[in-house]
């Protein structure tokens, strides 16, 4: 197996247990005993990371999600982006990191900035949308990026190892 292979499952699960941490916690919080305090526990450790506005939070399960629309989509954008660049087999193709960067954070900046200055109130699902291409452009670089460091650190290894040990005879 290689190297990246193993890489990217563990980055696909991590991500995926933290979206869902994030939807479970209005389910936790609105049941009782251990689960309502581990539901509260989500929230204030998404607290940190978020501002969890509720008027800027989708409502699901009977509450606001852990995080507001707009992280939810950059999560829900990365989660949804290693998984489709994982079959696709390709990260960022012929635009280089900074541009797909640029590119996917272009609509969520205008979006903000029109916020900002009081040109539009966009909604949770425009704010969600704007995240969402967002986190699918940051799933392209930072899994990219990611993937060739550890080959390049298994390649390293793998030298290091063959001038120890020396050549394997033929």
């Amino acid at each position: 197996m290689k190297t990246h292979t193993s890489v990217h499952r563990v980055i696909v699960f991590s991500v995926w247990v933290w979206c869902a941490l994030i939807v479970l916690a209005p389910f936790l919080s609105g049941s009782e005993g251990l689960a309502k305090l581990a539901g509260g526990g989500l929230y204030k450790f998404f607290g940190e990371i978020c501002h969890q506005n509720n008027a800027r939070t989708i409502h699901w399960g009977g509450g606001p999600l852990a995080v507001c629309a707009r992280c939810t989509g950059i999560y829900g954008g990365f989660a949804v982006g290693i998984l489709l660049f994982s079959v696709r087999n390709k990260w960022t193709g012929a635009m280089s990191h900074r541009r797909t960067i640029v590119v996917g954070a272009l609509p969520m900046l205008v979006e903000v900035v029109a916020e900002i200055a009081r040109l539009t109130e966009a909604g949770n699902a425009i704010r969600c949308s704007t995240g969402a291409l967002f986190g699918l452009s940051l799933s392209a670089v930072l899994v990219a990026l990611l993937v060739e460091a550890t080959e390049t650190l298994a390649q390293k290894t793998l030298l290091r190892f063959h001038h120890v040990k020396g050549p394997t005879p033929a």
